[in-house]
């Protein structure tokens, strides 16, 4: 449809008598436009070729019905003729169509307002409910219609499967058909009523801000029909969830809002989410429909993309705990056997038996496998067995029993591979669901009561249970199951399903690492309120976004071993008593990141994991230059320290061997090293051997540079001493206009500029000359990170030191941001701008965390140095720093890190600039390697910093399990600086993160 706005505007004029501009609005089938008057607004709706009029009557009784002022949520009023008449009809290009005007709502689209919280999402569910009963005695034939986006009627897309090519794709939708061919009886059997049938985030108007948002309007009542009354939580829940950080929290407290004002029965909340799926079902298949040859409509596949990316998470999730959760959300009983259960087990009158006879449980130790925990794995991505039973064994010994318990509900990185779930920033199966009872292997286990064998069998593959059994009881007529699993697979097989099993009788024996999955020799002890599956085997561990209901299916079965729950209960860490506790110990000015405070209790490679074992995806720290937690660095630094850690008055040779391993790598002026403990000591130490050197005082340094923490680094710190609370400029401080090609008003590389910013140092550096402090030294990092990510304009350090040499003064590089290889072309920052320095500062990655700074110089100046009093640092260069630093060289060499580096920022760099074709907020893109920098701007020709958008991102990253930072003079530059280990997953992922956000409301202009 091509309907020019010229006839719409004339349309308007001869027949409502309003002379407004028209402009053109989305649409499916029909067309829609704006129609704006000097203080009026109006749509107009022009419908399809042969719209039967009763359906435009249909809909305009509906709003009829919905008027009022008692009614919250506004919906748009029929405009009449200027004759009185609802609608036209009107002659378009020879053919009659009918076109009718409506009332403007105002406020702002859903669609500005995502991603959802939940407080709105329960706003909207309440809204629909009170719509749906404001529609209660609404009656028209043409409600009875069939509409293919029912997602009660969704089977016709069973004939239609094969419009999605990707078989794994198709495959998800088979299923949602089966699913919903399974619960036509109860969809039968349900309270049905007239719906909008359409909530999505262009049709809901949202008011307020923050916790006080909430639906204010609705429109769009073309696909109204009679139907299960689920149905249009459901559709609401299905495009409220697209694009949520959690979204079954979302369709959750949608739910709830509309459980609150029409109470829905249980059938209707164990409909709710297999309904939505149906209609992400129906919403893809006709997106695919609308690519077939001959047929073009955007407008259907504007949602495409997310509605996968939902379909993808929903995929694979436990129905029942999914409906728990549902259920719990409208404040019903979420299993109601688990209280009858909980009942019998806590009855004193229960009587268990031991576990390993003679054995008192309550006496052994507890076994710790948490996240927080040594003992618990060398690699959370990928553990190895051999080395965690290696562990334990050693912990066994050290108790002086072979006996050990633990640990209910305790979130364990123990668990890997893709079984456990997959995805760069998903969780994994981390809480465990039982309790382990470590024995030697062979050791005999007795059923703690009576029961019935209900399944047996053997799981060999590594991380599975090895040889299990699975036995019925009875709590006082409500089942419940247990598993007892990692057993010797031959000690259970004259067990069959049916066999009664008595108090005391022996189940099976503990397997050892052959038979049992690979684990150490113990038993995992497992309670199940839910019948197990026939086939398979129940998860012994589940996502920690679902223990509270995993934990109602598989409570603790502790009070059947004999110990009380709360002894082998994780409790997760009081996160706002360690904020108070912080606040009470420390100063306000050293901050947390992220508007929510981030608690990391493990890392590894480029991954950072909480508490419960959530994954985030380090894009921002490079003091774990060759990445978190790297065994060579740990086995360095351990085996140093268990024979020396000394300092640098003795002779030693890591301290040598270091320096060696420096200097070999630099140019042959630069050959003497001087350890410290970190950057801001480097450059105390540098502004000292300056001074030695020159006999003078002054120095001319960067604007915006920052060089440490200490007095003397703040003094040459723009950074710091032109914050607002900050000391001021001593007056032996001389400021250079930092080079920033992109704010400094000339496009990159532009000759004019770079010789522009030359003259403006070499003014400065004169001045120095001329000050009563005289000129010591020129100092700038390499390439500046606070001041913004800056690359320093080619050929810019070459003729500014040369102009420093010139008047006597000494080169300082400050390249404790960009050495070891990180940005990819060089192994040294100050290499990128083909300098050699008189003074070169190392810290952050020389350690990978371990403390340790450096100061490489010439020869010249270290003597002049020499003839002062004597130099000395404590722990600068200790033989335990210095292992660390032979390691990380060692690192960077044996696993390419430098050209891995290089690889990557290119990755980034192609996607960044892809993402500043599609988003206007984004205005410019700099960086090599992995130092990579996104300036955000409120106005793209202005170039107008936008630290606003800048935080919003960052905290939404984050929120989406993302580290990143922001710098720059004015905040507006997100930092990608990540361990040198990132690959090309987080590298995809982070850019595609990063898009989806940007398209939110408030990362756009």
């Amino acid at each position: 449809m091509t309907t020019a706005l010229a006839l719409i505007e004339q349309v308007a004029r001869d027949h409502w008598g309003i002379d407004a501009v028209a402009a053109r609005l989305g649409g499916e089938l029909d067309e829609n436009f704006g129609l704006r008057c000097a203080d009026t607004r109006y749509i107009f709706k022009l419908m399809r070729n042969g719209c039967d009029p009763d359906f435009v009557a249909m809909q305009i009784a509906a709003m009829d019905m919905c008027a009022g002022d008692d009614f919250a949520v506004a919906v748009p009023q029929v405009v009449r003729t200027s004759t009185g008449a609802q609608i036209e009809n009107l002659a378009v290009d020879g053919v009659m169509r009918i076109g009718w005007l409506i009332s403007y709502l105002a406020g702002d689209l859903l669609e500005r307002h995502l991603p959802i919280t939940k407080q709105l999402g329960a706003s909207i569910g309440a809204g629909l409910a009170q719509l749906d009963q404001r529609l209660a005695d609404f009656d028209h034939p043409l409600l009875a219609r069939s509409m293919k986006w029912d997602p009660s009627k969704a089977g016709w897309i069973a004939d239609h499967l094969d419009v999605h090519t990707d078989p794994h794709r198709r495959a998800m939708i088979a299923d949602i058909v089966a699913a919903q061919r399974e619960l036509a009886e109860k969809l039968a059997s349900v309270p049905t009523c007239v719906i909008q049938g359409d909530a999505n985030d262009m049709n809901l108007f949202v008011a307020g801000a923050g916790a006080d948002q909430h639906l204010c309007g609705l429109i769009d009542f073309g696909d109204m029909i009679r139907t299960a009354r689920i149905c249009e939580a459901s559709i609401a829940a299905a495009y409220a969830m697209m694009g949520a950080d959690d979204p079954i929290a979302i369709g959750a407290a949608l739910l709830a809002g509309y459980h609150g004002i029409t109470p829905l029965s249980d059938d209707e909340i164990s409909l709710f989410l297999p309904l939505a799926q149906a209609r992400l079902a129906i919403s893809v298949t006709c997106s695919a429909q609308s690519r077939e040859p001959g047929v073009d409509d955007g407008y259907l596949q504007i949602s495409e993309r997310p509605a996968w990316a939902l379909l993808e998470r929903l995929s694979g999730r436990d129905a029942a705990m999914i409906e728990m959760g549902m259920r719990a959300a409208c404040g019903r009983t979420p299993a109601p056997d688990a209280q009858k259960v909980q009942a019998w087990l806590h009855d004193p009158a229960q009587q268990f038996a031991p576990l390993l006879t003679g054995v008192d449980l309550v006496d052994v130790p507890v076994l710790n496998l948490s996240f927080t925990s040594p003992l618990s794995a060398d690699n959370p991505e990928t553990p190895d067995q051999r080395i965690l039973n290696q562990k334990i064994a050693d912990f066994l010994r050290s108790t002086g029993q072979p006996f050990a318990i633990g640990g209910y509900g305790e979130p364990r990185p123990i668990y890997g591979g893709g079984e456990f779930g997959d995805g760069i920033a998903r969780n994994r199966r981390t809480r465990h669901l039982g309790i382990d009872v470590s024995a030697p292997e062979g050791q005999a286990i007795m059923a703690p009561c009576t029961g019935t064998i209900f399944a047996t069998g053997n799981a060999d593959q590594p991380f599975d249970y090895g040889g299990w059994i699975i036995i019925e009881h009875d709590a006082a007529g409500c089942p419940f199951w247990c598993l007892y699993g990692h057993l010797d697979p031959a000690s259970i097989a004259a067990h069959q399903p049916g066999d009664a099993i008595g108090v005391g009788e022996l189940i099976g024996r503990i397997g050892g690492e052959a038979v049992n999955g690979g684990w150490w020799p113990h038993v995992h002890v497992q309670m199940l309120l839910q019948r197990p599956s026939d086939s398979g085997t129940p998860d012994g561990a589940c996502d920690p976004d679902w223990f509270a209901m995993a934990g109602i299916l598989c409570p603790s079965p502790a009070i059947m071993l004999g110990v009380a729950p709360k002894k082998l209960a994780w409790v997760p860490p009081d996160q706002d008593a360690l904020l108070d506790r912080r606040r009470r110990l420390s100063v306000a000015n050293l901050r947390l990141s992220y508007a929510k405070p981030f608690m990391p209790s493990r890392g590894w490679r480029h991954y950072l994991y909480d508490h419960e074992g959530r994954r985030y995806i380090d894009a921002y720290n490079n003091v774990p230059h060759v990445g978190h937690a790297h065994p060579a660095i740990i086995n360095a630094v351990t085996e140093q320290m268990r024979l020396v850690t000394t300092n640098s008055r003795y002779l030693h040779e890591n301290m040598l061997a270091f320096a060696e391993a420096v200097t070999a790598r630099l140019p042959q002026s630069l050959s003497v090293c001087f350890f410290v403990n970190s950057a801001s000591e480097a450059n105390e130490l540098a502004l000292r051997l300056s001074r030695a050197a020159t006999g003078q005082r002054g120095m001319v340094v960067m604007d915006h540079g920052y060089h440490g923490m200490t007095t003397g680094a703040i003094d040459i710190s723009p950074y710091k001493f032109n914050h607002p609370q900050g000391v001021g400029k001593s007056d032996w401080v001389h400021v250079a206009p930092q080079p920033d090609l992109y704010r400094g008003g000339f496009e990159a590389g532009d000759a004019a500029a770079i010789a522009g910013f030359v003259d403006a140092n070499r003014k400065v550096i004169d001045a120095a000359v001329a000050s009563p402090a005289g000129f010591a030294a020129y100092i700038s990092e390499c390439a500046p990170s606070v001041g913004g990510q800056i690359m320093l304009p080619p050929g810019f350090l070459k003729q500014v030191y040369a102009h420093v040499r010139a008047r006597g003064g000494v080169c300082i590089a400050d390249d404790v941001q960009t050495a070891l290889g990180r940005l990819g072309t060089h192994f040294w920052g100050f290499e990128y701008q083909d300098v050699v320095p008189d003074i070169l500062v190392l810290g952050k990655p020389l350690g990978n965390g371990q403390p340790l700074g450096a100061v490489v110089t010439t020869r010249a100046i270290a003597d002049r140095f020499a003839n002062g009093p004597e130099y000395f640092s404590t722990f600068g260069g200790s033989t335990a720093s210095c292992a660390a630093g032979l390691a990380v060289l060692k690192v960077i060499d044996d696993e390419g890190l430098q050209d891995h580096a290089l690889t990557m920022g290119k990755a980034l760099l192609t996607g960044l600039h892809d993402l500043a074709s599609r988003h206007a907020s984004i205005g410019d893109v700099r960086g090599t390697g992995l130092f990579l920098g996104l300036e955000l701007v409120s106005d793209r020709d202005q170039r107008t910093p936008a630290p606003a958008i800048a935080a919003y991102v960052k905290n939404r990253l984050y929120d989406r399990r993302f580290l990143t930072g922001t710098e720059g003079p004015h905040d507006n530059v997100l930092k990608i600086r990540p361990p040198m280990t990132f690959d090309a997953e987080a590298a995809s992922a982070l850019i595609e993160t990063l898009d989806a956000i940007l398209r939110e409301p408030g990362a756009r202009i």
